[in-house]
């Protein structure tokens, strides 16, 4: 199964850099903007991880993650930030707003595999968690329709000699 990577950033060099270091693994879609990633996201969101970059002239990646995380359809999509910014105040405010990872420009390769790799197995995690849950719903609806008086049940005796 071929994983669905998402790229946002405005610099063409890191654009080309994470596709050729990710490309054998994953489908790589390149966005150059903010806005040019929004409208396609709204259309196919079917997209397993994103990378955004933080600092875009349209829209800065604060704002794209924002909308990310408001979108119910897209809520739920893992986004790391690449960033050349420093300091514990950038993470602090990407992780309050919902994002998954941080990786540093310039990127080491070893540890964005790493963190893509890590936030899709939790990302599957995520909707295995809810498809059990929903099924767990709907076994409870049924236990609770069935009228079962287990004190009065007439079960077939035990026979050891079938043991």
């Amino acid at each position: 199964m071929s994983y669905k990577m998402m790229i946002i950033d405005d610099d063409e060099i890191t654009l080309d850099l994470v596709q050729a270091l990710m490309e054998d693994d994953y489908t790589i879609i390149k966005m150059k903007s903010g806005v040019q990633a929004l409208a396609q996201l709204k259309e196919d969101p079917d997209v397993d991880v994103i990378l955004l970059d933080m600092m875009m002239p349209d829209l800065d990646g604060m704002k794209v993650l924002s909308a990310i995380k408001e979108d119910k359809r897209l809520s739920l999509i893992p986004v790391i930030l690449l960033t050349s910014l420093e300091g514990i105040n950038f993470e602090a405010e990407g992780y309050i707003s919902g994002a998954s990872g941080y990786v540093r420009k310039p990127i080491h390769a070893g540890l964005l595999k790493l963190k893509i790799q890590r936030q899709i197995y939790f990302s599957k995690l995520k909707r295995e968690h809810a498809i059990y849950k929903q099924r767990l719903g709907i076994i409870k609806k049924l236990l609770e329709n069935i009228d079962i008086d287990i004190d009065n049940l007439n079960l077939p005796e035990n026979d050891s000699k079938d043991l």
